[in-house]
Formats: structure tokens, C-alpha cells, sequence
């Protein structure tokens, strides 16, 4: 019988949308799993669950996501980190598993753990002490990003020693990366530029400017607006705009009695139509299925 203690639990459920790379079937003890979604529209909520024994470490490099741990929401913007130590329970609560891209790796952290990925035990004593003093929720190094790509590109590669090896430095790396960027609360810093930008953005949802339109306002070429915006917001500008329009209308279904026709024209869509494609992209409601739900 399965020691209570120590039972996981571990969702391997790949799909189109989902890689999963399940690295026992490597030899790897402790790095259980490492996954990456990619959702062009928004999921059901996850419901309420943990992992037993297993640490879990998400980044998501692109969009917003919420996460509850025993009732506190954690907001998260593309470019954060969100971590849960063994046995807690988390889940998004409410809110629908967004659109954009999520990275999440299932670390086997049981209570007489010492070390870690065969460091020799003073380091990998140092390195799963670090782990279980992760904060929830924290920016991201902007390396992390790279090396979880360069995870799942090696993963791919040709059965042997030097794959695993490749694979179990690079994890090495992703833990010290993880670690340094939680001691570093200020990255998540937005520059007075681009906070300028994004209160022009929500003071004016009913307009459709370009990019160009943004980008002057800091004196910024459009190529280099787009990447400091994505960097520092976590999302690129138009789906930043499309989120605050979505967000704004929300906020009209759930307070006024105006006809959706109406909203939809004054954020701007062209449509009604269009305007419930965008809003269910985002929330994964029709805007008269959300109206209903804020009055149930």
C-alpha cells in the first residue's frame, strides 16, 4: 500500500496545446515532470488540488493568470514566477487557466531530502534549502526563460549519457536562476514610460490607435516599444489592449443593464460579433453568459 505520505499527484495529459516532458523515463528522481502550454483562448478554472510531496514551479512567459492559495489570489503577468511547496493546495479559483504561455516544472521534494540531482550534499543541502524558502509568487530572471526552452530542445535529442547530463545541468541552472530571481523583489518594476502608456490605454478604450500612435508617446521606435512593453508588462501592447477592453467590458456586464451591442460599440469593436469572439477568447464566457452568471 502507497505511503500517504509521499503519494503525488501527477497530470501527465499532453496534447496540441500542451508538451509534456516526463523525465523519469530519463532516470531523473526528482525532477518529475516539465510542461508547457500554450492556450489561444481561456481554460476552465483548475480546480483546487496539490501534489503531494512534489514542489511545483510555474513560469509564465506570456499573458495573466491568477492563482488562490488558501483563499489569497496571486496575480501573475508574463515574465513571473508562481511556486508551491509540497502538500499545498492551489488552483485559479474563479478565474478561467488564461490565454498565453505557461512553463511549469514537478520537483520531488520529500521531508529527508539532502540533497538534489546528485550534487554532492553541502551544495545540493544549499540548493533544496533554497527551494523550500521560495516566496509564491515573484519576478522572473529573464534567463529562465531561455533555459527552459534549451530543456526541452536537449530532451529531444538523440537516447544517452550526454543528453541526460546536458539535461541535468541545465536544471541545475534553472533552480540557481529561480532562486536568484526570487531575492530580487525590484524586477518587477514598470518604468514610468510604459506605466504612462498603459493609463492611456485604459482612459481610452474606445479607441483604436496604432502602434506607432503608443510608441510616440515615449519616442520609441514600434520595434523597440513592442519589446519593452512585453518585457516589462508580460504581454505584448495589442493584447494588452485587447485584455483592458475585455476587462472593462466585464465590468459593463456585471454593473449596468446597457445592451451588449452598446458595450461592444463603445470599446470600440466594430461588432458584436467580433466583440464576443475577443471577450470569450479571454474569459471563456459569452458576454450574455457572463451577465447571467453576476446575477445568479
Amino acid at each position: 500500500m502507497p505511503d500517504p505520505k509521499h503519494s503525488e499527484f501527477v497530470l501527465i495529459d499532453a496534447s496540441p496545446e500542451r508538451k509534456i516532458l516526463d523525465l523519469r523515463k530519463s532516470g531523473f528522481k526528482e525532477v518529475i515532470v516539465v510542461g508547457r502550454y500554450e492556450y489561444s483562448r481561456a481554460h476552465p478554472p483548475l480546480e483546487t488540488h496539490n501534489h503531494g510531496p512534489l514542489l511545483e514551479i510555474s513560469f509564465l512567459e506570456r499573458g495573466e493568470q491568477t492563482y488562490v492559495i488558501d483563499g489569497e489570489e496571486y496575480h501573475m503577468r508574463g515574465g513571473d514566477v508562481f511556486v508551491t511547496q509540497p502538500y499545498q493546495s492551489h488552483g485559479t479559483g474563479s478565474y478561467p487557466e488564461g490565454k498565453g504561455v505557461m512553463f511549469w516544472m514537478l520537483v520531488r521534494l520529500l521531508p529527508e531530502a539532502r540533497t538534489i540531482l546528485d550534487l554532492p550534499e553541502v551544495e545540493g543541502a544549499a540548493l533544496v534549502a533554497k527551494l523550500r524558502s521560495l516566496p509564491p509568487h515573484f519576478r522572473a530572471h529573464r534567463s529562465l526563460r531561455e533555459t527552459l526552452y534549451r530543456i526541452f530542445e536537449a530532451h529531444g535529442r538523440s537516447a544517452g549519457s550526454l543528453k541526460v547530463l546536458n539535461i541535468r545541468n541545465l536544471l541545475i541552472r534553472y533552480f540557481l536562476d529561480v532562486a536568484h530571481s526570487a531575492e530580487f523583489e525590484d524586477q518587477s518594476q514598470i518604468s514610468p514610460e510604459i506605466h504612462d502608456v498603459m493609463e492611456f490605454i485604459k482612459e481610452n478604450l474606445n479607441e483604436n490607435y496604432m502602434l506607432e500612435d503608443l510608441a510616440d508617446r515615449v519616442n520609441l521606435s514600434v520595434s523597440r516599444f513592442k519589446a519593452r512593453f512585453k518585457d516589462e508588462v508580460g504581454v505584448p501592447p495589442a493584447d494588452y489592449v485587447a485584455r483592458q477592453k475585455v476587462a472593462k467590458a466585464m465590468e459593463m456586464l456585471q454593473t449596468t443593464g446597457m445592451p451588449i451591442t452598446q458595450i461592444a460599440h463603445s470599446l470600440g469593436y466594430s461588432s458584436s460579433q467580433y466583440f464576443a469572439t475577443a471577450f470569450r477568447r479571454y474569459t471563456g464566457k459569452t458576454p450574455s453568459r457572463a451577465r447571467r452568471d453576476a446575477y445568479a
